[in-house]
């Protein structure tokens, strides 16, 4: 009969854990968006959006030489004739490819008018968008799976426990 590698047995169940848990987190922004596409729209004003480079500059890049971004916004509505304020672009993570930052301040300019989605029981929670630019709204259930599958993979084949149970 073979010895556990606990470390392998603990990193193995830590790694499926955290698969479970991006997997949830996919689930529960999949309810928020779809709740969210009954919401009410309502014009508002962009105040700001300022795209900021993350990380360091790549040699040679085209552009400003980012490959990342950090997107912040700020937007102003009115619910009822209560003015409100929203950062919130879209349910889930930031945008930072660049790419999608590029696509998104192409539609929202700092000063023009925007088409602004809030909750009806709740009109200070709001967001511009509930789609993520370019259909890109599955990272968490992709990476969730990967994990998991990994989580399996180390808690089985290196922990011991497969030749424990032979």
């Amino acid at each position: 009969m073979g010895d556990v590698n606990y470390t392998a047995l603990v990193a193995g169940v830590a790694v499926f854990i955290g698969g479970i848990w991006l997997i949830v987190t996919y689930l529960k922004i999949q309810k928020q968006k779809e709740e969210a596409r009954s919401w009410p729209v309502v014009k508002g004003r962009i105040d700001r959006i300022k795209k900021t480079g993350k990380g360091a500059k790549v040699i040679g890049a085209e552009g400003d030489g980012y490959r990342e971004y950090f997107l912040s916004t700020k937007y102003s509505y009115s619910v009822a004739g209560q003015q409100y304020e929203g950062t919130r672009i879209l349910f889930g993570g930031d945008l930072i490819v660049k790419e999608d930052v590029d696509w998104f301040c192409e539609r929202y300019i700092e000063g023009a008018p925007a088409q602004i989605i809030y909750d009806p029981n709740n009109p200070k929670t709001s967001l511009l968008a509930i789609d993520h630019p370019r259909g890109k709204d599955k990272a968490e259930l992709f990476f969730g799976v990967i994990l998991l599958a990994l989580g399996v993979i180390i808690t089985v084949f290196n922990s011991g426990v497969i030749e424990i149970i032979k």
